[in-house]
């Protein structure tokens, strides 16, 4: 199983899928939400809007 982390880049103003090995993957760009994640920490949400 893959582990990985989803994190905000206040920077770039985007959402990451960052993997245990450094290597990243930008999941939205264009003023996302930052993502937040259930109680049991299984799952993490966030809001990309549509132009």
């Amino acid at each position: 199983m893959t582990t990985f982390d989803i994190r905000y880049n206040s920077k770039s103003e985007q959402v990451e899928l960052v993997y245990q090995n450094g290597k990243i993957n930008v999941l939205a760009t264009d003023s996302p939400t930052q993502p937040l994640k259930s109680p049991d920490e299984t799952k993490e949400v966030y809001i990309s809007p549509l132009e």
